[in-house]
């Protein structure tokens, strides 16, 4: 076996041990608002009061040092030309391009297929995704004891047929729910955590299988236009 189909074989495995590997995006809410996602175990996104902290030293020290100030604004107008170049390559394209405006008929028919070809592909997405460790804690409360008293009926009723709308379309874990009233405060009191996690290879799966729909529906739809084009030119 030469040393190239090795490599192939090599790269090969590694992309399905990447696709079988899950992104986690855990979420909590309370005083601060934390939100960390992770591919295979690998930060990639993270917000939140420690991080923002980071940005503010790193820019105050940036701003203390007139080299690193420099290169930052050096940065930023070359972004910024790059920007302005894309967009102008752009509308010189729309301009180029003289494609025939669609009808309102033929609108809607595209609309129509890709919000049908949904269904089944946003389904199946939705049954793989976990979310696991869900934790809600809130103290209701309101300007006087009778609105505390509806605020917490109005809570408890939206919390529950959320409840049952999670459970019957994704994989759902609850921890804790807990839901109380205090008539004495007139600040409500929260804290919400879960964590969602879906393997890439399903979004993937779910992303392919949906264009494959749409863009069989979309051409089924074109060729129903034209057909009745046609028969609509040859009655006149």
């Amino acid at each position: 076996m030469s040393v190239v189909v090795i490599v192939l074989l090599c790269i090969l495995l590694i992309i399905v041990i990447a696709l079988f590997m899950s992104v986690t995006v855990s979420f909590s809410a309370g005083e601060d608002l934390r939100v960390k996602v992770k591919y295979a175990g690998i930060p990639i996104f993270e917000l939140s009061p420690e991080k923002k902290q980071k940005q503010k030293e790193k820019r105050r020290k940036t701003a203390a040092n007139p080299k690193a100030l420099a290169k930052q604004k050096k940065a930023e107008e070359k972004k910024k030309l790059k920007a302005a170049a894309k967009k102008e390559k752009k509308e010189r394209q729309k301009k180029d391009k003289t494609k025939p405006k669609r009808s309102l008929y033929q609108t809607l028919e595209l609309v129509r297929a890709l919000v049908s070809s949904a269904g089944k592909p946003v389904k199946r997405l939705f049954s793989h995704i976990r979310i696991t460790n869900v934790i809600a804690d809130i103290v209701v409360s309101g300007e006087d004891a009778a609105e505390a008293a509806l605020n917490y009926g109005k809570l408890n009723a939206v919390i529950h047929s959320l409840l049952q709308l999670l459970y019957s379309t994704v994989r759902l874990s609850v921890e804790k729910i807990d839901i109380n009233v205090d008539f004495q405060s007139q600040k409500t009191k929260y804290f919400i955590s879960f964590k969602l996690k879906l393997r890439l290879s399903t979004a993937l799966g779910c992303a392919l299988w949906y264009a494959f729909r749409a863009a069989k529906r979309i051409l089924a739809a074109k060729n129903e236009v034209g057909a009745e084009n046609t028969a609509a030119e040859k009655g006149n």
